[in-house]
């Protein structure tokens, strides 16, 4: 390894260690209590009835004629306010992600993603 890749290497985990502390603080605060425009970006994507129905009608959720046949069938307004309950109600009572599980699930992101690229063809 060179002088310069040894340097690149000290300089990316001194940058890394001295972010852990306020983007790990930062990020416990949002989960903890969200407030201000942490709130407004879990308020930006909890969508309300009407406007998922016209995500259905531009054919984003679904394929348009699939989308049809589901608003008909089964995503009707008051199912759709009941399932966004249904899972507001089961975000609230999850709680708090202790920090090894978080660690454990991050670097099984991290780790899948990678491997994804080597799959078998």
């Amino acid at each position: 390894m060179t002088a310069n890749g040894i340097f690149q290497l000290i300089l990316y985990m001194v940058v890394l260690l001295a972010l852990v502390k306020p983007l790990g603080t930062y990020m416990a605060r949002v989960y903890e209590c969200p407030t201000g425009l942490d709130r407004a970006l879990v308020e930006l994507i909890d969508l309300p009835p009407d406007d998922l129905f016209q995500r259905f009608k531009d054919g984003k959720v679904y394929i348009p004629g699939l989308a049809q046949e589901a608003v008909e069938n089964f995503f009707r307004k008051g199912n759709l306010i009941a399932l966004r309950e249904l899972a507001l109600q089961r975000t609230a009572q999850l709680g708090a992600v202790s920090p090894d599980s978080a660690f454990n699930t991050a670097v099984s992101f991290a780790t899948n993603t990678n491997w994804q690229a080597m799959a078998a063809r």
